[in-house]
């Protein structure tokens, strides 16, 4: 449903076709994992918009990095015992343990489009 020229030319995506194919294929999965049990195809044409730019936030929130939810990277150390770990960012959305973009989910919440539970 999301191709590459959406994503070039409506999104500002800077990402090369290649790289946008791959995360377009998980990111799809999440942000309808979101949506479940609308279905996209059912959409208004402006919600239909909105799941496509949610794609894509998806997608180059995965191909960054950015927002995935490794929050602040802390250390503790007791004695001669030491525990690394990161913080959980409050709030934070994520499905099967993939951390939805927060701009996908503005996208989607405005265009009405998100079930209660998100």
């Amino acid at each position: 449903m999301i191709t590459y020229e959406f994503y070039r030319d409506r999104c500002s995506g800077t990402a090369d076709e290649a790289a946008f194919s791959s995360a377009a294929v998980t990111a799809e999965a999440v942000i309808r994992a979101l949506l479940y049990p609308a279905s996209p195809e059912d959409f208004k044409e402006s919600q239909t918009d909105a799941f496509l730019r949610a794609v894509c936030a998806q997608a180059d929130c995965s191909l960054t990095g950015a927002g995935t939810g490794t929050g602040r990277i802390r250390s503790e150390t007791l004695g001669d015992r030491s525990v690394t770990y990161a913080e959980e960012i409050a709030g934070e959305v994520r499905v099967n343990g993939i951390p939805v973009a927060p701009q996908a989910l503005l996208l989607l919440g405005n265009a009405g489009c998100l079930s209660r539970w998100v």
